[in-house]
């Protein structure tokens, strides 16, 4: 495949509607569909030197089927999907090009340069100093692929994936989707974060995709406007969890033994039926408990279902006996007609008399096919007779099955009651809990339709229960690997009795994102293969998922720190990185663990005069961190200490909030991790140089 020849078909394109920029290209055999933002361009349609083309938002509902689509998927309208391509338009160029086909990759930094014949675009990045601020900078991305599938989904479902991927972008793209496509309000739409910190940076984003007013909470105020705050309330939704299913069973089992029933209309009903569908009935009794409506219901629910298999015995009888009526007429008019015609062929009788004989007389062919003809129409005349005892029957069989469907629906109505709830509870906490319980699994009406769970993986499981007790469908978003909270799930399998409802053919309804979308290559390929490590997973190399320009930055480096001097190189070394690298100023970021690390570090710093100062005051050339307050975070240049006692979650965290550069350092000491060893080996990550020159080199070879 030429890719230049789709560049530049492309291009042409693009400066034919310059006033609807194009994102995304998915070129199909038949033609090419072009998305551009969410910014409500009506569908267009043209043609260019490769055939017919459309383009439309990504959030137009004709898009909604593309989303998904990935190379080499097929539509059947329009073929194979032969060719991928994104863009970043300008004024008058598309910039950071790429396309990806079976015949490989290609990336291109201008397609105004390329096709005019300009400079290298590599080396032009190369050269160019990069504004940290727009940096790996996650704007609105065109949710393609996984994505597009993500956002799609139905019912229950977990985003799941590493720092940086895009889960919080995507799961608010689906929003938007609801919102425009399904019509859902915004106030039955919520999302739920793990602190106030984030809802500004949620709320942002909303806005740059044309969504405003979504109710944005953390879970711990969704949490406490339902209930005091700290009030364990785990114990009371296993219980209310339990009364609730048996009562969802108790109905389901009156509506099985309720299709049961219907099916027997026009069948034979055996004499055990009778106790085929009362077989649950004291099990039944038990679960309504005390109250005495619905044990009336209940009763009057097995009066009707005795009245309708009598009444289908009775018809069956009927039925039975109108047959064998039917049957018998038809057979003596048929043995009526023939001695009519015997006797019409003999004659007289005094002639037989005569004769001392009796002949009877055969009939010819014409005879017997004349006799058919009027046994046939004697059967038509009786079948239409058996036609209305069969409506009629059918008619009474309707009618006693809807007085037993009216009765089920008045049992449901009556559990989903809050008067049911008030009887069975022991306390406002239990009845609130019963009743959401109730209404969920019986279909009753619950708050939202859709409530997002951001960061999943630091909520209790009774948070993320409640969520789920209040909405037609929940999404859980997060990544395993960075839980925070003691009493977070940290795992997808921690979800409990829950996990079925997250689940779709006996497998965990998720969609796993893997492209980080806030590293450079080098950085998210060690986090998501340290991630993989420890998850128990293979190494996977994911090079195939990133375009050129956003290869070729720095590897993540480890560095031995055996005297002051060594880690005060490091510092320099990244000072000077910054100042070389970055058209604006912004401090090197170290992280500290706890106030006696804090000190030491300062205490170095200070021997150099080098300028430090604190989270939030980037006017100095050092910027310290505390790790409690790095999640969601993300910076470009940062060292990371690493000590024999930190854990896995912990450097996972750590190491995913570069976004250029990173170094991680450990005293002597220090055994390293044994995942961070393997990365190592695979040269993943590098050790940082030794001297001056070797960092030259190494430096040298990087660019």
């Amino acid at each position: 495949m030429n890719f230049k020849s789709e560049l530049k078909v492309d291009f042409e394109t693009f400066r034919k509607h310059t006033d609807t920029p194009i994102f995304h290209r998915l070129k199909f055999d038949k033609t090419s569909i072009y998305l551009t933002k969410s910014t409500f361009y009506d569908l267009l349609v043209s043609k260019n030197d490769h055939g017919h083309y459309r383009i439309f938002s990504w959030d137009d509902w004709r898009a909604k089927k593309l989303l998904g689509f990935e190379l080499g998927d097929a539509s059947p309208k329009l073929g194979i999907v032969n060719l991928i391509g994104h863009y970043t338009p300008s004024q008058n160029d598309l910039t950071e090009v790429q396309y990806i086909s079976e015949k490989g990759k290609a990336y291109y930094d201008s397609a105004k340069d390329e096709l005019e014949g300009l400079k290298d675009g590599k080396r032009k990045r190369q050269r160019r100093k990069i504004d940290s601020r727009e940096f790996m900078r996650m704007g609105e991305i065109i949710p393609t692929g996984i994505q597009g599938k993500a956002i799609c989904g139905e019912g229950n479902y977990i985003i799941d994936g590493a720092a940086g991927t895009g889960k919080s972008t995507t799961v608010l793209q689906k929003i938007r989707l609801l919102n425009k496509h399904n019509r859902v309000p915004l106030d039955r739409i919520l999302v739920l974060v793990k602190n106030k910190s984030v809802i500004k940076e949620f709320d942002g984003l909303l806005k740059k995709i044309g969504v405003t007013g979504l109710r944005i909470t953390t879970i711990d105020n969704f949490e406490s406007s339902l209930f005091n705050k700290n009030e364990d309330i785990d114990f009371v939704i296993d219980r209310t969890w339990s009364a609730a299913s048996q009562l969802n069973e108790c109905v389901i089992t009156l509506e099985k033994e309720k299709k049961l029933l219907s099916n027997r209309i026009f069948s034979t009903v055996e004499k055990n039926d009778k106790d085929i569908v009362g077989g649950n009935d004291k099990y039944i009794l038990k679960a309504f408990g005390k109250d005495l409506d619905l044990i009336r219901l209940f009763r009057e629910y097995n009066k009707q279902r005795g009245r309708f298999i009598d009444l289908l015995k009775e018809n069956n009888n009927e039925k039975s006996s109108d047959k064998k009526q039917k049957e018998k007429e038809l057979k003596d008019y048929e043995d009526l007609l023939i001695r009519q015609l015997q006797k019409k062929k003999n004659g007289p009788f005094i002639n037989k008399m005569l004769n001392f004989v009796k002949k009877v007389a055969t009939l010819t062919l014409g005879e017997e096919a004349k006799i058919r003809d009027l046994v046939a129409k004697k059967k038509k005349e009786l079948d239409s007779k058996t036609v209305e005892l069969s409506d009629k029957h059918k008619k009474n069989e309707e009618k006693a099955i809807r007085n037993l469907d009216i009765v089920i629906k008045n049992i449901r109505k009556r559990i989903l009651s809050k008067v049911y709830s008030d009887i069975r509870a022991s306390d406002d906490r239990e009845r609130m809990l019963l009743s959401l319980h109730i209404k969920k699994m019986l279909g009753g009406s619950v708050s939202f339709h859709t409530i997002i769970v951001d960061e999943a993986q630091d909520a209790s499981l009774s948070k993320i229960h409640l969520a789920w007790l209040n909405a037609e469908n929940t999404i859980l978003t997060g990544d395993e690997l960075q839980k925070e909270a003691l009493d977070g799930i940290g795992y997808w399998n921690n979800l409990g009795k829950l996990e079925k409802e997250f689940s779709k053919n006996g497998q965990k309804n998720m969609f796993t994102l893997r492209h980080n979308f806030r590293q450079t290559f080098e950085l998210g390929n060690f986090v998501f293969n340290f991630r993989q490590l420890v998850l128990g997973k293979p190494i996977i190399d994911i090079q195939d998922e990133y375009f050129e320009n956003q290869k070729g930055f720095s590897k993540p480096q480890l560095k031995t720190i055996g005297q002051p001097s060594d880690f005060i190189n490091i510092v320099n070394d990244k000072i000077k990185l910054i100042d070389k690298t970055f058209s604006d100023t912004l401090p090197v970021v170290i992280f500290y663990e706890n106030e006696v690390m804090l000190n030491n570090l300062k205490e170095m710093l200070g021997k150099e005069n080098i300028q430090y100062g604190y989270d939030g005051d980037e006017s100095k050339t050092i910027m310290f961190v505390d790790i409690k307050n790095i999640s969601g975070r993300s910076f470009p240049v940062v060292m990371m200490p690493l000590t024999s006692t930190t854990n896995e979650n912990l450097i996972y965290i750590m190491i995913s909030r570069a976004k250029y550069d990173l170094c991680i350092f450990a005293g002597k000491e220090v055994k390293i991790n044994k995942h961070i060893e393997r990365l190592l080996s695979e040269k993943i990550i590098v050790r940082y140089p030794k001297s001056p020159s070797e960092r030259y080199k190494y430096e040298t070879e990087r660019n």
